[in-house]
């Protein structure tokens, strides 16, 4: 049989010397895509590794090896005394297959409405690096890194168990150390088993919407309120109800006047999430009762109540629970720090089974080390004793901040007070859009929220959302004070050309 001629073959091979590619890998791919788009034939013979070698500059046991892979992968056969061929029933690819697309080109993706709901959530708009007044971030600067590297160190040499998956509901010692912890700070009798572990609130308000909505099934939701376990409920076909918050919390006579009846409630007692509004006894009571009475589950977000600045921090809704229709929900991602990823749910004992399998089934994510190290810097008193010294700077950066905000932004802002959390509600004046207040405050450095984000329909007057526990005293006056000339470059621009 005649030799083939090399040219065909060199003429769609390029090999880079220069990348950081491997020159086998290179020839591989190379041959494997002038296979797949016919440009080599079936049964067409491929050059000698020798001839091939010879050609290219390489190492004929490096085409060698080449060969032996396309000849494994079906792509290429071997006849002994023969020569190498192109193996018949190659399918070939079509052209919109190979390479990139072309300059313009974009591939259409027919993605499902969960899918689609997903990308218009606003609830992924906070992640990555932080500035000033973000919301909901506690003072990285001041956690005791070295002390905490220290447990890690500890569980990891000590807790070979731990070195899997771990337990379906979480390290039964951490379990133990937030019953302890919840009993002391929260006023909550619960037992071990009724604690699942997980990598935060929002696989928490996953956890709850999977095991139990069905479609159409009501949600009474806060609004404003939090984003994202919003955004869960409607990905999971549920109605999301928004009630409005009055003085006193919820306004449960609202919702039951305007609202289908709930399958659950969404709350954030202690510390409303973003008005700060602290639910009063008589609207708990009035709360569980209705649930009870029409068989309603209420999830309680307890989100940042270790942090109150006057008294000690109210019990939980859940402490005044006899029957069982709260689900409680903590976190540890404003207490300590975010990348922790822990926090946990506590249900009826009927119900862990359901939320542990199922948290197993969509992603267990949270690590037993960090699991176990966590419960012995609990059981330390490390835990408390970092929560009370950052209540006392919260307490000092949010006095500050209200200070600096009424006497340096009169004209733009008025800052409500407030005596929970981590962040602070500021009214704009002047009929400035938050958006627009929201980006312009972004584009010099400054980050907040705002309100409008968090409601579901139009709010009656704007506000940013400013987190005050990841800014650090001696800077304050300065920013508040960039703050003012953004906010008031606003008003004048108004002034001068109307709203828009």
């Amino acid at each position: 049989m005649p030799k083939s001629p090399s040219g065909v073959l060199l003429q769609g091979l390029t090999l880079e010397r220069s990348s950081r590619v491997p020159m086998y890998k290179q020839l591989e791919t190379g041959l494997r895509k002038l296979i797949l788009s016919g440009t080599l034939r079936a049964r067409q013979k491929l050059p000698s590794t020798r001839e091939l070698a010879g050609e290219i500059g390489i190492s004929r046991i490096t085409v060698k090896a080449v060969y032996e892979q396309l000849v494994a992968e079906g792509y290429v056969q071997a006849k002994s005394g023969s020569g190498t061929f192109v193996a018949d029933g190659v399918k070939l690819e079509t052209s919109s297959q190979v390479g990139s697309l072309p300059d313009g080109v974009t591939q259409k993706i027919h993605l499902t409405d969960r899918a689609l709901s997903i990308l218009s959530s606003n609830a992924s708009v906070r992640q990555g690096e932080t500035e000033p007044f973000r919301p909901g971030v506690p003072a990285l600067d001041l956690f005791p890194v070295k002390l905490w590297n220290k447990y890690i160190r500890e569980a990891t040499n000590t807790s070979h168990g731990d070195f899997s998956y771990g337990s379906v509901n979480g390290n039964a010692d951490l379990r133990r150390s937030i019953a302890s912890y919840l009993s002391d700070a929260r006023g909550l009798n619960v037992e071990t088993e009724q604690i699942v572990i997980t990598s935060g609130a929002q696989q928490a308000f996953t956890l709850i919407a999977f095991a139990l909505l069905i479609t159409g099934d009501t949600v009474w939701y806060e609004n404003p309120g939090h984003i994202a376990g919003r955004d869960i409920m409607q990905v999971m076909g549920a109605n999301v109800a928004p009630v409005p918050i009055d003085a006193e919390g919820i306004d449960l006579e609202f919702a039951i006047k305007n609202r289908p009846s709930p399958k659950l409630i969404f709350t954030t007692p202690s510390h409303q999430q973003p008005l700060g509004t602290t639910m009063s006894l008589a609207r708990r009571l009035s709360l569980l009762s209705y649930a009870q009475e029409n068989d309603a589950w209420i999830i309680e977000d307890d989100y940042d109540s270790e942090f109150r600045y006057r008294g000690r921090p109210l019990p939980a809704l859940s402490a005044l629970d006899t029957n069982r229709r709260v689900l409680y929900v903590g976190t540890f991602s404003k207490s300590m720090f975010a990348a922790i990823r822990l926090g946990y749910i506590v249900v009826p004992p009927e119900m862990v089974d359901a939320i542990g399998k199922t948290k197993i089934l969509l992603g267990q994510n949270s690590s037993p080390l960090v699991e176990q190290a966590l419960s012995h810097f609990m059981d330390d008193g490390r835990f408390v004793e970092h929560i009370r010294r950052m209540r006392r700077v919260y307490r000092e950066r949010r006095d500050l901040l209200f200070d600096c905000l009424s006497s340096m932004c009169t004209e733009s802002l008025t800052p409500q007070s407030s005596d929970a959390g981590m962040h602070m509600l500021a009214w704009l004046n002047g009929g400035v859009n938050d958006f627009t207040a929201h980006r312009a405050l972004l584009d010099v450095g400054i980050e907040s929220l705002p309100l409008s984000v968090y409601s579901v329909y139009p709010i009656e007057r704007s506000a940013l959302v400013l987190g005050f526990s990841n800014v650090r005293e001696e800077r304050l006056p300065g920013l508040v004070g960039r703050m003012s000339n953004t906010l008031r470059s606003l008003s004048d621009i108004r002034v001068l050309h109307g709203p828009k």
